[in-house]
């Protein structure tokens, strides 16, 4: 389990018992009124474990996990949390979820999201077509899968969905998508309320 001191992790075998008080502790400080930033603190399976079981957590509507050690078993116990219910936001960037852990989240109750970012992870298109046309996904207004494994796929993925009326900003940067994905893209009913689109690099 990593533990932060001076900047640097500590790795130790301790029980999960003893490691709760000190992890807890972590995420009352990182708490700002709704809002929970634990972006490069090291949180990995233990970790994760004592945040999902938490209660105090029941009242953040964001959350931010990116730069941690978050794989599919840590983000299914994230979904399955009964004291997450409530996020709004959920940012999971530079993270090493692939798209098993992509397809727990899809059945998951975290219907409140509006902002998720899986950027610069383990993706590929499999994981997001499955994503963007989940029903349990429909408030989303802000979508990051920039530096994944997609391509023309995702693209025409999400050209084809229509679980995703409420979507304002789309982030693919550092895809794999072409032309021919764009114009599958492109064709999407559900971009009528899209703002923003990145597909740089």
């Amino acid at each position: 389990m990593g533990i932060i001191r001076g900047g640097d992790a500590e790795y130790e075998n301790t029980p999960l018992e003893e490691m709760a008080p000190r992890i807890e502790e972590t995420i009352r400080q990182a708490v700002h009124d709704t809002t929970l930033n634990l972006s490069g603190k090291f949180f990995s399976a233990a970790e994760t474990a004592i945040l999902a079981r938490f209660e105090p957590v029941k009242t953040i509507k964001s959350l931010d996990l990116s730069d941690n050690r978050i794989g599919d078993p840590e983000l299914k116990m994230l979904c399955e949390s009964p004291f997450l219910q409530n996020l709004e936001e959920l940012h999971l960037g530079i993270n090493f979820i692939s798209d098993g852990g992509v397809a727990e989240l899809t059945k998951s109750c975290l219907k409140n999201l509006r902002v998720l970012s899986f950027n610069d992870n383990r993706l590929t298109d499999t994981a997001i077509a499955g994503l963007v046309k989940s029903p349990n996904l429909g408030n989303i207004e802000t979508l990051i899968l920039g530096w994944n494994q997609i391509g023309n796929e995702t693209a025409k993925a999400l050209g084809e969905t229509q679980a995703l009326p409420k979507l304002k900003l789309l982030d693919l940067e550092r895809n794999y998508i072409t032309d021919e994905g764009i114009i599958e893209l492109l064709k999407g009913a559900s971009f009528t309320s899209l703002e923003e689109l990145n597909l740089s690099s």
